[in-house]
């Protein structure tokens, strides 16, 4: 597994990184509307959508909210805070679990919640990219959540001792936490002085949103639990 998680991370890594600098806008948009359309197909299974005609469907509704986004560009801001009241919900289904996990019974409500989440995470990479520095601060979020995501696995590996949320995800642990939090704020740290925007006022949002990254990884195997 961690020799398939190198490979990908190789061939995957730079690709991402050439689309952020080298793309005009709407191939950036495309690139990355490709990898939001990968998780929906992956979270269709989720909502009960088993059949290929079924998750083309979805597809089909997910590039339509996005082509309606492109050329309304007006209603980004109130997806993104519907995004955001979202992932306060999603918190609190993973802090309540196993309770309130009839909510996610209902296929047509997990449907809707994979397209929120595909359609926003989209929108928000465009809102940040099409921005003064847009580019290296769309690099920024990708290494504190690349940070995470290698920190949390590595010291998990190596550490990992005390269970994080045992009823949700047994295989993570308050260790992997800590290790996902240190190599975030290293990476970011490092993104932030190329941007030349390194300052410890930035160490609580670099926090904060690696809080958020671990609740939205709890978030994904909750709902992948209730679905199986």
């Amino acid at each position: 597994m961690l020799r398939t998680r190198i490979i990908t991370a190789l061939i995957l890594a730079p690709l991402t990184i050439a689309a952020i600098f080298l793309l005009p806008q709407g191939g950036y948009a495309l690139f990355f509307w490709l990898i939001a359309a990968a998780g929906a197909y992956e979270w269709a299974g989720l909502a009960g959508l088993g059949s290929p005609r079924q998750r083309g469907a979805y597809l089909a509704v997910l590039a339509l909210l996005c082509a309606l986004a492109w050329w309304q560009p007006g209603i980004w801001t109130a997806v993104l805070w519907l995004a955001a009241l979202f992932w306060v919900l999603a918190g609190l289904l993973v802090l309540r679990f196993p309770r309130g996990d009839a909510l996610l019974a209902r296929p047509g409500v997990v449907a809707a919640m994979g397209l929120l989440v595909a359609w926003s995470a989209w929108i928000a990479l465009l809102e940040i990219r099409f921005r003064l520095q847009g580019a290296g601060w769309v690099l920024w979020l990708l290494l504190l959540v690349w940070g995470a995501d290698i920190g949390a696995y590595f010291a998990g590996r190596a550490f990992g001792r005390h269970k994080l949320a045992p009823a949700v995800s047994p295989g993570k642990t308050w260790e992997g936490v800590v290790g996902g939090a240190f190599a975030s704020v290293g990476l970011s740290a490092v993104g932030l002085w190329l941007l030349g925007e390194l300052h410890p006022a930035w160490l609580l949002p670099v926090l904060l949103l690696v809080t958020v990254s671990i609740f939205g990884d709890l978030f994904g195997v909750f709902s992948n639990a209730i679905a199986g």
